[in-house]
C-alpha cells in the first residue's frame, strides 16, 4: 500500500505480568496450580 505500515501485529504476555503484580487473573485455576502440585490435571475421556 504505497509503502506504508497497514498492520502493526504485537504478540504480548500479559497473565505472568499480571501474577508478578500479585493479579491472579485465572482465580487460581491457571497452570500454576498443577505445577505447584495444588491440583491434578483431568484425563481425557476414554475413547
Amino acid at each position: 500500500m504505497d509503502g506504508r505500515i497497514v498492520d502493526d501485529w504485537v504478540m504480548a504476555d500479559f497473565p505472568p505480568v499480571l501474577v508478578q503484580l500479585g493479579v491472579d487473573v485465572f482465580a487460581g485455576e491457571g497452570w500454576e496450580a498443577f505445577d505447584r502440585g495444588e491440583k491434578v490435571p483431568p484425563e481425557p475421556p476414554a475413547a
